[in-house]
Parts: structure tokens; C-alpha cells; sequence
């Protein structure tokens, strides 16, 4: 029965609360089960918490080809959550990572991340698995320097996250753009007004505060669907988006602009999170954009950001041995702090 909860628990996404109630629904509809003692809530939690102990502390495979991913998450006041996860670079078979690949070396809470401490956590990692091989992670100012600290003192490779480095390079040519920057002023504004009416199911996705270029595209993919809902005469919704959306037709040249650079993002995403990073991934990246470009014919500021992308992975790719493979993205640990955020 415990070994049930917890399945409800992690892989269905299902609440402390509402899994004893699920178990019950399913086992009332047997008369051989339907009295079977059913666990409550609080017993699923202490379940869960006895396994994730133990998958925390128990030994783990000593290998020389360890890769370390970690993030700091903040919820909530000043604390931070610290999160090394470590998965064997043998392993890696041309497929994104899933939580079942990796394992939970560190987990601390700091009121502080600075250098020392990031260190010292790295080391306590590299501890309990042998040998680390690289570190990937974001260039955020509460990591950075700790894992330079590591990774010059134990000549480990370190290896930046793709999908953090999209959104830079996104925000370097967006964050000064008066038609982006009007765009996004102006779809927050339609939000707020439709939010509360006939046609709050049409309205724009939230923008995040923080980490917005990360997040382009499913702003970019409403623009777009309005759009042609607007371009369509047999449209349901036509009347209200005409009311609350007509002024996004002004914006159509730079939809289209950014629909292109939203497809380079998701190319290069798509090929980093299956194929990590090895020695020729530089030109992988620069074969896999010019075939794209033949296809949309991208225009000037798509080509300026492939090729952005493009010197980029040149650069990591001169960092792997050849014949070795690299984690490039940190995608697995940000969903795992989504996960536990929703627990």
C-alpha cells in the first residue's frame, strides 16, 4: 500500500491529501478491498520523507565520469535551497533526462551562497561519488564563483547551461527593442483588462518577472494564434478579440521576426537536451541552423542570434574531450524544484 501512495504522490502528481482519497474512489468499487484499511495523509508524508532519506544517503556508484548539476531555488524569505543532482555521463544514451536518471547528492539551505559554501558543496558531492568530470549550471552570480572555486582547484570541466544562455543572448537583442518592449507593455495591459471577462479564456499568458526571455516563446505563440483568429471571418471569438486584441496587428512584422527566433531556440534546445555537448557539437549546431535558414529564410536579427548560438557552442565544444559527452542543460533540476514548489 506504501509503495502505492508514494506512486500516486511522484508520478501522478497527486496531493498528500487527495491520494488516500483517490485510493479510496478505486478500492469502493471492490467488495474484496473496498474495507481494506486505507493510509492517511500524514502516513504518505512520512513515507515519502524515509525514501527520499534514503535515497539522499545511500551509497552511491564510485566512477571517474560524474557529471554535478546544481541551482539555488527561493520560494520565500531569505533562505535558499541548494540542489546537486549527479547522473553517470556513461548513461547518457541520446535521450533528454528524466528524474529517474539522476541522483540527489546535496541538498542545504543557506541563508548566504557565496563562494565557499558552493564549493564545499560541490566537494561533499564529488565525496560521495569518486571522480566529477564537469559541472553544469547556470552563470548566475550566486553560483558562479563557487564553482570556478571547484572546478580550478579539482580540474573539473565546467559546462554552462543552454537554456539559461538562450535567454541572455534573447535578452542582449530584445532588452533595448521598442517594439518588443511596447508589445510586452501592451499584451500585460490587454491581461489585466480581459482577465475578468467573456473573454478571459483569450487572454495572454502571464510574463515572469524574472528570467521573461527564458519564457519568449509562449508569448510569441499567442501573438501569433490571435493573429490568424483575427485574419480568420469564421472565427467564434472574433468580435471579442477585434474589442480587446485588434491592436496586435500593428505588431505582425515583429511577430513574425520573433516566430523565427523562437524556432532556433527550439531546435537548439531540442538538440542539447538529446545529444548533450561533445566535441563537435559547434558544428552540429551551425549544420542543424543553416538547414533551418534555407527553410524560413531568416531575416537579419534571426541570423544575428544563430549565429550567436552558433559561436557559442563552438566555444563549449573546444572544452570536451573528443569522443566524450557533456550534460548541456540544466532542464531537470528546474523541474524539479516545479515539482517539489507543486508538492
Amino acid at each position: 500500500m506504501g509503495g502505492k501512495c508514494i506512486k500516486l504522490v511522484l508520478q501522478a502528481a497527486i496531493s498528500f491529501r487527495a491520494a488516500p482519497k483517490a485510493i479510496h474512489i478505486a478500492f469502493s468499487q471492490f467488495a474484496t478491498v473496498k474495507n481494506q484499511a486505507i493510509p492517511t495523509y500524514k502516513s504518505i508524508s512520512r513515507w515519502l520523507t524515509q525514501v527520499g532519506l534514503y535515497k539522499l544517503n545511500c551509497l552511491k556508484e564510485q566512477a571517474n565520469d560524474w557529471a554535478l548539476i546544481i541551482d539555488n531555488s527561493v520560494q520565500i524569505g531569505v533562505h535558499k535551497f541548494l540542489v546537486i543532482l549527479g547522473v553517470r555521463l556513461s548513461k547518457l544514451q541520446g535521450k533528454a533526462l528524466t528524474f529517474e536518471d539522476m541522483d540527489v547528492l546535496v541538498m542545504e539551505i543557506h541563508e548566504k551562497s557565496d563562494a565557499k559554501s558552493v564549493c564545499k558543496a560541490l566537494e561533499k558531492a564529488q565525496k560521495k561519488v569518486g571522480k566529477v568530470a564537469m559541472v553544469c549550471a547556470d552563470d548566475g552570480p550566486d553560483l558562479r564563483g563557487g564553482i570556478i572555486l571547484f572546478c580550478n582547484k579539482h580540474k573539473v570541466g565546467r559546462v554552462f547551461d543552454t537554456i539559461h544562455k538562450i535567454g541572455t543572448f534573447l535578452k542582449k537583442l530584445l532588452g533595448k527593442d521598442p517594439a518588443w518592449q511596447a508589445f510586452a507593455s501592451a499584451a500585460a495591459e490587454a491581461k489585466r483588462k480581459m482577465q475578468q471577462t467573456q473573454a478571459a479564456h483569450l487572454a495572454p499568458p502571464n510574463q515572469r518577472t524574472k528570467s521573461r526571455f527564458l519564457n519568449i516563446e509562449i508569448l510569441v505563440h499567442w501573438g501569433i494564434d490571435i493573429i490568424m483568429a483575427l485574419e480568420s471571418p469564421k472565427h467564434p471569438d472574433r468580435e471579442l478579440l477585434e474589442k480587446y486584441c485588434g491592436w496586435i496587428r500593428q505588431y505582425k512584422e515583429l511577430l513574425e521576426r520573433l516566430k523565427q527566433m523562437a524556432l532556433i531556440s527550439q531546435k537548439v534546445r531540442q538538440h542539447i537536451r538529446e545529444h548533450g555537448i561533445c566535441s563537435t557539437t559547434g558544428d552540429q549546431i551551425d549544420t542543424l541552423l543553416e538547414n533551418a535558414m534555407e527553410l524560413s529564410n531568416f531575416n537579419e536579427q534571426a541570423c544575428e542570434y544563430a549565429g550567436m548560438l552558433i559561436d557559442f557552442f563552438h566555444e563549449q565544444s573546444k572544452v570536451v574531450p573528443v569522443g566524450q559527452i557533456r550534460v548541456g542543460s540544466s532542464e531537470i533540476i528546474e523541474s524539479l524544484f516545479g515539482k517539489l514548489k507543486s508538492l
